[in-house]
């Protein structure tokens, strides 16, 4: 089933329309239900039935190199309580994606030992940043991004920010792509990967229209329209469903450009904090620094960062200039859905927001089939963690792990998430926190809706060290798998 019309049989199309998952996806699942049995029955003597096996997803929140080290920890924390092996999904914003990348690089990357990859990723955040700001690297970039212009992508701010992400945490060219990530799961040997971004629109907040797009290693999509791509064909033109044009596969450090755009705002103070004083050539960028409202033109609040267009002057200038002005902040790509024709009941699908009348669902004309690019921006635009991507009745999650790594508003994306699902009927538990619990958090929250067997138990975790500071490691999982056992044995499903 998909909203769409099409001219063409679902068969000859080269998108897939319709809400199931996708073939890697479900072929995925069959293989790491297996190791999931096996990890509850040997931590947790729980004994599922085959076809009884919980389904858990791990989720990160963004936070930038906050995020992507602490999820560094959670994971390793997870691995030290023997339960790594008990998740199926591994989901994450921003800077969690920057975590998840290096990890899926390994194939195997579950069943070692993170001390390593810890160490790794301590020795990349503390390092030297001006090497990733030098004369050399900046003419390596843009002879990246003139190359990418040249095979017909649409270069924007977010790959130059791509660019210099993959210098922060690999300190030299990264060729890795995301569909060679099929490999970490073609054996179900690690969790299955879902990195979060929002299509947006000009003019129009991120809180009022944002909709969500699932990065996997197989596929990327958007399972509001039920429209999804190979992960290969990304950044090629489609049109009526069919791919026009092809073109290579973009790097994952331009993917992770566009998690993380949140930080690219700020580019112009992590450019001068990280490369520091003694490069000369940086005083001249003071003159040709712009700052707009946003990537989108949003109105946002005080709270936020502006957005600031960087232009390096110099012998780059002109250069950069054709790239950059005039384009938004915001990844800007070939839009995969363009052409197809939404079908008459379209309204009836949850997904879209329809019924509130002046809302842009409403409106059929207006949606991103009628669209000539996507608007990709950071998943933290709208909600700073990827519920929406894993509340997917397709997913039919039990159990999400959330890690919050925000400095303030420990539990916002729970109630921006219960609002979301609320608005779109999809069963979520209620989110009821005492005001000393929101000024001073504790280690960890447990959701949920004993009357609804659909909704999900919610285990959060904020950024905090109140009872925890007294110890120096986790000791036995004796505790948690306690509490793991009777959240899952109080899911009627697993009864």
């Amino acid at each position: 089933m998909s909203v769409f019309l099409s001219i063409s049989s679902p068969q000859e199309l080269d998108i897939r329309l319709g809400f199931e998952l996708s073939h890697g996806e479900r072929d995925f699942l069959e293989k790491r239900k297996k190791i999931v049995a096996k990890s509850l029955e040997e931590v947790l003597q729980l004994d599922p039935g085959s076809q009884e096996v919980p389904i858990v997803a791990v989720l990160g929140s963004g936070g930038g190199t906050r995020a992507m080290t602490s999820f560094y920890g959670s994971l390793l924390g997870l691995q030290e309580l023997k339960l790594l092996d008990s998740i199926t999904y591994l989901s994450g914003v921003s800077g969690s994606t920057w975590c998840m990348c290096t990890l899926y690089e390994d194939p195997n990357w579950s069943q070692k030992a993170l001390q390593e990859p810890l160490k790794k990723a301590k020795s990349s955040v503390t390092s030297n940043k001006a090497g990733a700001f030098s004369a050399d690297r900046l003419k390596h970039c843009t002879k990246e991004l003139v190359a990418m212009e040249k095979n017909g992508h649409k270069v924007n701010f977010t790959d130059l920010w791509g660019l210099v992400l993959e210098y922060f945490l690999h300190q030299k060219d990264n060729p890795a792509k995301l569909s060679d990530q099929k490999e970490c799961v073609q054996k179900g040997q690690n969790p299955y990967p879902i990195y979060a971004g929002v299509n947006v629109r000009v003019n129009i907040s991120g809180g009022d229209f944002a909709e969500w797009c699932e990065f996997t290693p197989h596929e990327i999509g958007f399972r509001k329209y039920g429209a999804f791509i190979r992960t290969e064909d990304f950044d090629s033109e489609f049109f009526m469903g069919h791919l026009i044009q092809r073109r290579s596969e973009p790097k994952l450090c331009y993917l992770q450009g566009v998690w993380g755009s949140a930080f690219a705002a700020n580019l112009d103070e992590i450019w001068a904090r990280a490369a520091g004083t003694g490069i000369l050539w940086l005083n001249s960028l003071t003159d040709v620094i712009r700052v707009i409202d946003d990537c989108r033109k949003f109105h946002w609040d005080p709270s936020r960062l502006q957005t600031r267009l960087v232009m390096p002057g110099g012998i780059v200038s002109s250069i950069f200039q054709d790239f950059f002005k005039s384009r938004f902040t915001a990844g800007e790509g070939y839009n995969f859905t363009r052409g197809l024709y939404l079908y008459k009941d379209y309204k009836g699908v949850r997904e879209f927001l329809a019924w509130k009348g002046n809302h842009l669902d409403a409106f059929p004309n207006q949606l991103t089939p009628m669209e000539e690019n996507l608007y990709l921006v950071d998943g933290g635009f709208s909600i700073n963690s990827p519920f929406p991507l894993v509340l997917q009745p397709e997913r039919d999650v039990d159990v999400i792990l959330s890690f919050n790594y925000s400095w303030q508003a420990p539990f916002e994306v729970l109630h921006l998430t219960r609002k979301y699902c609320k608005e779109r009927g999809i069963a979520f538990p209620s989110i009821t926190v005492s005001e000393q619990d929101e000024q001073q958090p504790k280690e960890c929250y447990v959701f949920m809706d004993k009357d609804n067997q659909r909704s999900p138990i919610v285990v959060h975790f904020p950024l905090v060290n109140d009872t925890f500071h007294t110890y120096k490691e986790p000791g036995n999982c004796s505790e948690l798998g306690s509490l793991v056992h009777q959240l899952l044995c109080k899911n009627a499903k697993f009864m």
